[in-house]
């Protein structure tokens, strides 16, 4: 049989003493004994707590006595942000000059109205350039004639017997005419952007040098294309090269100005065409007038001394007149 309690009658185990007959715990040995497990159980964390509040204190010590290391990446991300303006610069440029071959008059008409200072100063350095290799085209081909002709003069004469060369002394200066002639042409495309300013305010027509600038770069993008051309075509026949070249000029002529019309108002047309007619009869006489001045560079030095010294002896009659007589008598 089953042990039970004498007392309760509550069945037990054997050797097991039934929980009436255990001495009771007062209140207060109860809460003390709770106190003491909270107390137990809160020092973990607390200890935690401290160590974490010791580390970030470490840090914050560490982080004012060490001054902070700006990112080495800073100057890599500046210049990754600038290449795309850079390559979104060319794709407008590229665009602008496509654009130009296949719709001259309406995108003629969008550089003028952007009026890109940047675009319009590569289309004209661009159009300076093949002038300037135009004119090395052209000069050596005359060159070679040059020297045809002066060893044909060494070969019967005998005064070029003792080491004197004819042929180096009409050699043309390539280098000189290829920079006089980029220069030139250069400076005449600003002139003439300048004139066309002028003339937009005689006529009271309100207008920036810029856009008169992109109007001129309308031109010249569209004659430098056709320049190489002419500079290949030159090299087989100089006078179809020429005629290409001038065509070509007067082609970049009427675009810009069909293009500038398009950006006018109707009412003004009529006095912007007798504007523009005089702005490019003036453009055309400054133009002759410069080449009169700067032909002479185009010469060897040899030719130049002589030519000034001609020039020298013609402008004082008496000491012209004075060497006739000299050499008569």
């Amino acid at each position: 049989m089953g042990k039970f309690c004498t007392r309760c009658g509550r069945p037990l185990q054997e050797g097991e003493i039934c929980i009436c007959r255990r001495p009771q715990e007062t209140p207060a040995q109860e809460a003390a004994v709770v106190q003491e497990t909270a107390v137990q159980e809160a020092a973990p964390a607390q200890e935690t707590a401290t160590v974490q509040t010791e580390a970030v204190q470490q840090e914050a010590g560490n982080a004012q006595e060490v001054p902070p290391v700006q990112p080495q990446a800073s100057q890599g991300n500046q210049t990754a942000a600038g290449n795309p303006a850079a390559t979104g610069f060319f794709k407008k440029l590229l665009d602008t000059f496509v654009g130009l071959i296949i719709h001259p008059v309406a995108t003629g008409k969008q550089m003028i109205i952007e009026a890109n200072l940047g675009i319009a100063a590569i289309f004209i350095a661009l159009q300076a350039v093949m002038s300037g290799l135009f004119a090395v085209a052209i000069c050596a081909k005359c060159s070679s004639y040059l020297q045809y002709i002066a060893s044909a003069v060494e070969s019967y004469s005998s005064l070029f017997s003792n080491g004197l060369s004819l042929g180096s002394m009409l050699k043309l200066p390539l280098g000189r005419v290829f920079f006089v002639t980029l220069f030139a042409s250069a400076a005449l495309s600003c002139l003439l952007a300048a004139m066309l300013l002028i003339g937009h305010m005689i006529i009271k027509c309100k207008v920036k040098y810029q856009e008169m600038l992109a109007a001129v770069a309308v031109r010249s993008a569209l004659i430098a294309p056709g320049g190489l051309v002419a500079i290949i075509l030159s090299a087989l026949n100089t006078v179809v090269g020429i005629f290409l070249f001038f065509t070509l000029s007067i082609w970049g002529f009427t675009v810009m100005k069909i293009s500038m019309t398009a950006c006018l108002k109707e009412k003004i047309l009529n006095v912007f065409a007798i504007m523009l007619s005089i702005v490019m009869f003036a453009f055309v006489v400054l133009t002759v007038f410069a080449m009169a001045k700067m032909w002479t560079l185009y010469l060897p030095d040899v030719l130049r001394t002589a030519i000034s010294a001609a020039k020298s002896m013609v402008s004082d009659p008496s000491q012209l007149m004075y060497s006739i007589f000299q050499n008569m008598f």
